[in-house]
C-alpha cells in the first residue's frame, strides 16, 4: 500500500469512527430504549408509542427515575458519546404526559417534581455541567442546547426526574434526541444557551 492511500484509508477510518460515535442512536425511541440505560433508584423508564418516558415511583427520591446515554449509571463510561465539532447542537423533545396520586407521600413539600438534563464529562468531572429548572409544559416542546464548548470530548448524557415529597408521581415524555450541526440558529424560545442556563456540577453523585 502506498503512502498516499495509506493516509486516505486512514481519515477515511477515523472519519468513519468519527461519525459513529456521535450517532444518537434510538433517539426517537420507536421500538424500545435502544442504547440508553434505565438508571432509575425508585421510578422506571419504559418505551411506549413511540417516546420514552420517565415516571416516579413510590416515595420521593431525586434520581427516581433517570434515563442515560453514554453511561449505564456507574460512571464507567463504556459507551460514551463523542461531542464532535460540527454537530454540536442536542435537540430533544420534552413534556409532562401525566401525573397520579401517591400515598406513600406526605405531600409536604411546596415543590413540584422536575426533570433536569445533566450531561457528563467521561475524564474530567470539572467539564460536567448541569441544567435544572427546564421549562417544561404539557405541550411537546423542542429544546436546543448549545454544546461547542465539549467539542472534542466524550460525555454521557442523563435525563433526571426529581421526585418531590408533594404527594404526586409525575411522568414525563422525551423523543427525538439527536445532535446536529450550528448551521442555523434556533428560536430563542427553545434555544438553552450553553453559558447561561447550564449551571456547572459542583460534584458528581453516583445516580445507582
Amino acid at each position: 500500500m502506498s503512502k498516499f492511500n495509506l493516509v486516505v484509508f486512514i481519515q477515511a477510518l477515523l472519519f468513519s469512527c468519527f461519525s459513529q460515535a456521535s450517532l444518537i442512536s434510538f433517539g426517537e425511541f420507536t421500538n424500545s430504549l435502544g442504547d440508553w440505560h434505565d438508571a432509575s433508584a425508585n421510578g422506571t423508564v419504559f418505551a411506549e408509542d413511540g417516546v420514552a418516558k420517565l415516571a416516579a415511583g413510590d416515595g420521593n427520591s431525586p434520581y427516581s427515575s433517570v434515563l442515560v446515554l453514554g453511561d449505564d449509571g456507574s460512571f464507567a463510561f463504556g459507551d460514551a458519546v463523542l461531542i464532535d465539532s460540527v454537530n454540536t447542537l442536542l435537540n430533544f423533545d420534552l413534556w409532562f404526559f401525566e401525573s397520579e396520586k401517591d400515598n406513600s407521600e406526605s405531600g409536604s413539600s411546596s415543590f413540584a417534581d422536575s426533570i433536569s438534563l445533566a450531561v457528563y464529562d467521561a475524564v474530567d468531572s470539572s467539564f460536567d455541567v448541569l441544567m435544572q429548572n427546564i421549562n417544561v409544559t404539557d405541550l411537546q416542546t423542542t429544546f436546543t442546547l448549545d454544546l461547542s464548548a465539549l467539542a472534542g470530548r466524550y460525555v454521557a448524557f442523563s435525563f433526571e426526574l426529581a421526585d418531590e415529597n408533594d404527594g404526586y408521581n409525575s411522568v414525563f415524555a422525551l423523543d427525538n434526541v439527536f445532535l446536529s450541526p450550528a448551521t442555523s440558529v434556533p428560536e430563542p424560545a427553545s434555544l438553552l444557551l450553553f453559558a447561561a442556563l447550564l449551571i456547572p456540577a459542583l460534584r458528581r453523585k453516583h445516580i445507582v
